[in-house]
């Protein structure tokens, strides 16, 4: 005698009433996230009612095109064939088609269900309670069907996420690309993989994180490759507005090296290639500084252009002599480009402006602090005594 339910499910979709009723299930695609991730009331109801499986074979059979092969009578046995065969023909599907030839005879289910396992991976990844669920089992499958050798070659991985070992052929495949300067390609692949299932695991995103910060120095080294300046105080400009980006993208690059703890070869080629790329042109760079200090002598000349020394003159002084409150801050061997990161953060809550100004030469600590002091325009002096150069504020050392 059938349940009112099961005749109420006829009525709303005419098969498989049984499943509908026992899972609470509307659609083809709930009736198989309820077989293969239940909840506890869907799992208790499939325990109570072994009968439901003659249905599921058929409706297996008629709405994924496949036959299961499984002699078991319970939802574990059955949902392990099911996941296995999903799982592997999203992989198929994806690839186009293009899988070698030792994974032909791998199970999976007919082309006109390929919609309807796309959408059954997406739900089964997206949400909380089954992701890892399906992290597990995806990684069961990809060993049992070592897929990481016997796809190994392959040229279509299409841009879904089904296993774990696809993540690291992009990962290569964007290290290939980025060494060989196609950087397009390169930010293409990171855009289909930024929001991968896998990149979930903080180890596979703080090595997509280093590989992104290495293109990014490559990209930037490349294009900023041949200076060619007219005067000392543009090539001065030119570093401000532009070319500190290649010191900002080295620096976040180590930052990313030294905290990572993993091993991939390919990355490790990558930021190589990116140190020396940074190196080639940042030489470039220093090479033409030097030949225009040269031409012109130090420091540069120019309306805008201060010096260090003539901080304390120019710019602390009047608001001194106005009255104003100061906190005047010597910060040593903080690098512009790092000081325009400070402003940028300041500026949130703040006004903030920035000066580009010329260093006292020779440019370490003493010399440096010296130059900032009050008096520094008329009292600063260098004096060679004893082969050493001496530091002089006032006559003081």
């Amino acid at each position: 005698v059938p349940s009112f339910e099961m005749v109420d499910a006829l009525d709303q979709g005419g098969a498989w009433p049984k499943l509908k009723t026992l899972l609470g299930a509307n659609s083809a695609k709930e009736i198989v996230l309820g077989i293969l991730t239940p909840n506890a009331e869907q799992e208790e109801a499939l325990k109570k009612e072994p009968t439901w499986v003659t249905e599921a074979k058929a409706f297996f059979l008629s709405t994924l095109g496949y036959k299961l092969k499984t002699q078991g009578q319970t939802r574990p046995s059955i949902a392990a064939e099911i996941w296995r065969v999903i799982l592997f023909s999203e992989f198929a599907f994806d690839s186009e088609g293009y899988i070698p030839a030792s994974l032909d005879t791998v199970p999976k289910v007919d082309e006109g269900a390929k919609i309807l396992v796309y959408e059954i991976c997406d739900e089964l990844r997206k949400h909380l309670d089954r992701k890892d669920t399906y992290k597990s089992i995806a990684e069961e499958v990809e060993e049992e069907l070592a897929l990481k050798d016997r796809a190994r070659g392959m040229t279509r991985l299409g841009v879904r996420d089904t296993f774990a070992f696809e993540e690291r052929l992009f990962l290569q495949r964007f290290v290939d690309v980025a060494v060989e300067g196609q950087f397009e390609e390169a930010w293409s692949i990171w855009e289909s993989r930024r929001k991968s299932f896998w990149l979930s695991q903080e180890d596979r995103l703080e090595e997509w994180t280093l590989a992104v910060r290495a293109l990014e120095l490559l990209e930037t080294a490349n294009r900023l490759s041949s200076p060619q300046f007219s005067s000392l105080s543009s090539i001065i400009y030119g570093y401000a507005m532009t070319w500190r980006q290649l010191d900002r993208h080295h620096r976040e690059m180590e930052q990313y090296f030294n905290q990572w703890q993993g091993e991939h070869d390919g990355l490790d080629i990558l930021v190589k290639h990116a140190r020396a790329g940074y190196l080639k042109s940042i030489e470039a760079l220093q090479s033409e500084f030097v030949r225009l200090v040269h031409a012109e002598g130090w420091p540069a000349t120019g309306d805008q252009l201060l010096w260090n020394s003539r901080i304390f003159t120019k710019i602390v002084n009047p608001l001194l002599d106005a009255g104003e409150r100061v906190a005047y801050f010597l910060v040593d061997s903080l690098r512009y480009e790092l000081g325009i990161e400070l402003e940028k953060q300041l500026s949130d809550k703040l006004q903030v402006t920035s000066q580009v100004v010329c260093a006292q030469l020779p440019t370490y600590t003493e010399v440096g602090m010296a130059s900032l002091m009050p008096d520094a325009e008329s009292k600063l002096k260098l004096e060679l005594k004893d082969g050493k150069l001496i530091t002089t504020l006032g006559g003081n050392n």
